[in-house]
Formats: C-alpha cells, structure tokens, sequence
C-alpha cells in the first residue's frame, strides 16, 4: 500500500491534485525570488497608512504604476506567483486591515501547475477567508493571451482562461463585498486572444499600451 501511495505522489496528475489538497506546493512554486519579495513586502507593511488600495497579484500587478490609478495605491504583485502563492503571503500583510480598498488579480500562473480552474477557485475561496471581510474587493479576470503563446504552451488555452473567469465572476457574484471587473473583453481580438498592440511580444505580458488601457479600467472602478 505504500508504495503504490508513493508511485502515485510521483505520478504528475496525482500529485499535483493531493499537493493543492495538502497546501504543498512545489519548490519552484514558491522560489528564491518569490520568498525575496515577500521580504521586501514585510518590511514596508510596518509604514502603510489607514485608507490605501491594495493590489495582490503576479507579474500583471507588479508591473502595474498603481498610483497612476490612485494615490493610496499599495502594490503587493509578484511576478509569476499563483493563487496557492498570494494565499501563503497573506498572512504577512497586517496593514490590510487598514485597506480602503483590494484588488486580488492572480490565477493564471495556477495552470502552469497543473491546477484546474475548480481548484484555483477552491484557493480563491481561502484567499477570501484571509481577507478583512469588512473591506471592498475587486477581482480582475485574467487577461487573454496571444494565438502565438497558446501555440507554444501546452498549459495555457483561451478556453481554460474563459472557463476561470467565467467561475470567478459567479464566485464573486456570491461574495457581498466583491465585484468582478470583466477586462478580458476589452483586451481580446474577435478570437479572444491578446491583441498585438498590447502584447510585450512574449504573448502574456502588457506593453505601455496595453498598462494604459489596464489603469484606465482599473480608475473608472475602484476610485
């Protein structure tokens, strides 16, 4: 019985599906880079004033000016994290319950690691009950990527991406400090893909262009 246990933790389906269940994450998951900004995080959540925005997310949000969207804007994004990741670092950010305002804005890098969009859901939900429930939140769906990325992935799909925010505007539905900023829409082609004029040129990552386009969504709804 062990050892069929133990063939199956190594079993790539298997054991991503337990490791989410378990709260264990994979090394790379959790890497060098992602334990240096939450470091870095800590040391500024001492400083943060009563009445800011918070913005939780990956690489979109880190690279985000959030104070081209408002000026109490605190930005907690760190590139390539996941929502297994944001809910491991929450716990590190007491000044949320100075929060005016959150915006969580995560979940694509979740499919990297296998996760399927129920289960980062399932995270979403735990995310929530780490968040001051007296405080307004916003989820921002996951943005499109380019036709080119989803040719050279083989984690990644429009239909995936679609799903999730579909399953995250109905979870949020369901929250009563929550609301769901559709701006997939308003950075898909008629194919529902990245369109080019947005796209650094690795297929997933906003140009200035496109950063323009986020603040001024972002703007119109939070403030």
């Amino acid at each position: 019985m062990f050892l069929l246990l133990l063939a199956n933790f190594f079993n790539p389906d298997i054991s991503s599906w337990v490791k989410n269940k378990l709260n264990i994450s994979t090394n790379s998951e959790l890497n060098p880079y992602y334990k240096k900004m939450v470091v870095v995080h800590q040391r500024m959540d001492g400083s943060i004033r009563e009445g800011s925005i918070f913005f939780l997310g990956d690489s979109i949000t880190q690279s985000l000016n959030v104070n081209s969207v408002t000026n109490q804007g605190i930005n907690y994004g760190i590139g390539g994290d996941t929502t297994f990741g944001l809910l491991n670092r929450i716990k590190y950010y007491n000044s949320l319950n100075k929060a005016d305002k959150i915006l969580v804005a995560i979940g694509i890098n979740d499919f990297i690691f296998n996760r399927t969009s129920k289960e980062i859901i399932e995270n979403y939900e735990k995310i929530f009950e780490l968040l001051p429930k007296d405080k307004k939140v916003f989820i921002n769906s996951v943005l499109p990527v380019t036709y080119q990325y989803t040719e050279n992935s083989d984690k990644i799909t429009i239909k995936q991406i679609v799903e999730l925010n579909h399953e995250l505007k109905k979870f949020c539905s369901l929250k009563p400090n929550c609301e769901f900023i559709n701006s997939y829409g308003l950075f898909a082609d008629s194919a529902g893909f990245l369109k080019k004029s947005y796209d650094t040129g690795d297929g997933i990552h906003l140009n200035t262009e496109g950063y323009n386009l986020l603040i001024k969504i972002l703007k119109v709804k939070i403030n």
